[in-house]
Formats: C-alpha cells, structure tokens, sequence
C-alpha cells in the first residue's frame, strides 16, 4: 500500500501585488495628475506670453544689428526713414548667429515686415527718428535712451516716429488686460512699461523677472 503524499494546504493569495496596485494608483492620482494640470496650465500661458517675449527678443536683436551697422559705417546709425531696408542683413547675421540663445522663441523673421504680435492682434516696431543718423558716441546716456519701441500703429516699411511713452490703454492684451509696451534702449536689456511707467525685464533662459 502506497503512502499518501503529505498534505499541503492551499496557498493563500499574496496581496503584495494589490497593494502595489493601490500605491500607484494613488501616485498617479495624487501627483502625476496635478503635474499635467499645472504643466497643461504652464503651456497655455508660455502660449498666451510667446508673442510678446518674442517681439522683445527680437528687439534686442536688432538692436545689436543697429549697432553692428554703426560700426561699419563710421560709429553712425542708419537714416530713420530707411533704418529697416539698411539693417536687415545685419539682422539676419544675428539671428544666424544666436542659435539657441532665443531658448524656445522664435525671432520676427528678417524678410518682410517687422511687427509684434499679442491676442489684441499685431503691433509695430517704431525707429526713434532723433537717433536718425547719429553717432553712437554722440549720445550720452545709452541705457536711457529709447533706439526701438512698441507701437499701436500697423507695421509699415521702415515705421519711425521720435520716441515718446505710448499709452497703456491702448497696449496690447493678455487676458482682456492691457499689458504694456515694450522699449529697447541703445545699450542695456530691453523691458516692458506698463502702468505708471513700472518697467520690468525678463531672462528669457531663467524665466526670471524683475523691475523698479
């Protein structure tokens, strides 16, 4: 007679697994869900702002295409009534050239007409015609004096006006809230004045911002 095999008791299911499954799904819900919502939240705003961050990054840049065409014709800026046609290879020069300094922005293109775009629909990039020709050594206070500025009119070739502070009701939106105009001086970082004259400036690599 054979001897029966030994008993073994059924094994009880092991709830590891179960748990696990609840840990996750409590990250997912708990953490992974609101980081979408706040990444979802970032992007519609990066969406909103991308327009005007990239008007002021262009603004700069060309600035330093003013400049760098000062410096092939005898320390002098370009004619105001011309500035745009006389600067734009140097335009292109240094948006070939920055790359990836613009980070996630796109610079105004160098052919065609130069203008700012927002959810209020587009607006201009005004030459300070006082600057019309003038030598760079002639002016004394750089970082105060306005080369290119922000306004309400339409683009048009060659858009330049004497510089005065534009109206803040008349700005462009973000919104349904008026946000200011953008100005770039002759030397130091461009900025926005908005109410009250209040100027703020951004790092477009840090996302920063500061002002007075």
């Amino acid at each position: 007679m054979e001897t029966p095999p030994p008993y073994i008791p059924p094994q009880k299911k092991s709830k590891t697994g179960l748990i696990i499954g609840l840990v996750v799904g409590g990250i997912l819900l708990c953490c992974v869900l609101p980081i979408g919502l706040v990444a979802g939240g970032g992007y519609f705003m990066f969406k909103k702002a991308s327009g005007m961050i990239e008007c002021s990054v262009s603004m700069t840049t060309l600035r330093d295409a003013l400049i760098d065409y000062s410096k092939d014709h005898g320390g002098k800026l370009p004619k105001a009534d011309k500035w745009q046609d006389d600067v734009r290879s140097y335009y292109a020069k240094k948006m070939a050239s920055k790359g990836s300094e613009a980070g996630p922005f796109t610079l105004i293109p160098a052919a065609g007409n130069w203008d700012c775009k927002a959810d209020s629909g587009p607006t201009g990039i005004a030459f300070n015609e006082k600057l019309s020709g003038k030598k760079l050594s002639d002016i004394e206070d750089k970082s105060s004096t306005i080369l290119l500025f922000q306004v309400p009119q339409a683009t048009t070739p060659n858009l330049h006006m004497p510089y005065a502070p534009q109206e803040m009701d008349k700005s462009p939106k973000m919104f349904n809230e008026h946000i200011g105009w953008i100005e770039q001086p002759v030397e130091g970082a461009g900025y926005n004045r908005g109410r009250n004259g209040k100027r703020s400036t951004m790092d477009i690599k840090t996302g920063k911002t500061s002002g007075d």
